[in-house]
């Protein structure tokens, strides 16, 4: 339970890593508001997020402690510019979501959407748009595992969605 004054807590990622966290950085995350609401009511500190490893909760509670402080301007849609910079001019997120490797930008999709953090979610999907855009049709068919489509699955994709396939 957390006591009067206290607000610290702590996340325990999939892989036992443990994160310190403020309560009051956790408004963006309906996850995380729903468990403190919990915690209020037990004899805990500690909240399990069973789908994030440490490494990326690490990640979003950089990010939530930077939101506390300067929000994330609503990004608007559709999206207009060639770079995640065009879009975002908060120097600060831009430079967040570039700095990281492919793979990890895919896990925190995947985080921030369990943990429901929509400005998180907003950004790293952002980030997703700019680099299909950077793709190949080919390298996109492996990426999303398309490689096992019939000739007629592709006509109709490329009838559907041909943006798909010009570069």
């Amino acid at each position: 339970m957390l006591s009067e004054g206290e607000s610290k807590i702590v996340l325990r990622g999939s892989d036992d890593v443990k994160v310190e966290i403020d309560a009051k950085v956790c408004e963006p995350s309906e996850f995380l508001r729903n468990q403190l609401e919990d915690i209020e009511n037990a004899d805990v500190g500690e909240i399990s997020v069973p789908k994030v490893e440490g490494a990326i909760l690490e990640l979003i509670v950089k990010f939530l402690n930077h939101h506390a402080e300067d929000a994330l301007v609503k990004i608007v849609h559709p999206i207009e510019g060639d770079t995640v910079e065009d879009v975002v001019k908060q120097e600060w997120y831009a430079t967040f979501i570039n700095e990281l490797h492919e793979k990890v930008v895919y896990k925190l999709l995947l985080a921030a959407n369990f943990m429901h953090i929509q400005p998180l979610l907003d950004l790293v999907v952002l980030r997703i748009a700019w680099l299909f855009s950077k793709k190949t049709p080919d390298e996109l068919k492996t990426l999303l595992k398309f490689e096992g489509l019939t000739p007629e699955q592709e006509e109709k994709a490329r009838r559907d969605h041909p943006w798909i396939f010009e570069k």
